[in-house]
């Protein structure tokens, strides 16, 4: 894994693959999947995992797109729901409704990195 400076690894255990791409927010940030700098999105297949960074470091906006669904996410440091330490987390999210077929849950948040896996809504 390459060392970047926030990282979050997104795990897809849902049944089909999950498109991630910068979301147009953020127009001059980069994504970086598995060390690699891109401007082009990138498919995580089921099954599968990738370590996501940006070029802004603190924070990253993405949009993951599932079954024909757009979720715009910014990802980055914030506090904790149970204390006042700062982890990595989900700042925002456009289905915070519980819209949407793409269910996600957190592990592992530090202040730099966090888990994220992925799973069809049931």
């Amino acid at each position: 894994m390459a060392d970047f400076k926030n990282t979050v690894l997104m795990i897809n255990q849902a049944k089909a693959g999950i498109r991630i791409d910068r979301d147009p927010n953020f127009d001059d940030m980069k994504l970086i999947f598995d060390g690699v700098t891109s401007m082009s999105p990138y498919t995580l297949e089921p099954g599968k995992q990738v370590h996501v960074g940006s070029t802004y470091g603190a924070d990253m906006g993405v949009c993951l797109t599932y079954a024909g669904d757009d979720r715009y996410m910014e990802l980055g440091m914030g506090p904790d729901s149970g204390t006042d330490l700062k982890v990595f987390s989900v700042i925002s999210d456009s289905e915070d409704d519980g819209s949407g077929p793409l269910a996600y849950r957190l592990q592992d948040q530090t202040a730099v990195s966090m888990t994220m896996t992925f799973t069809d809504k049931a």
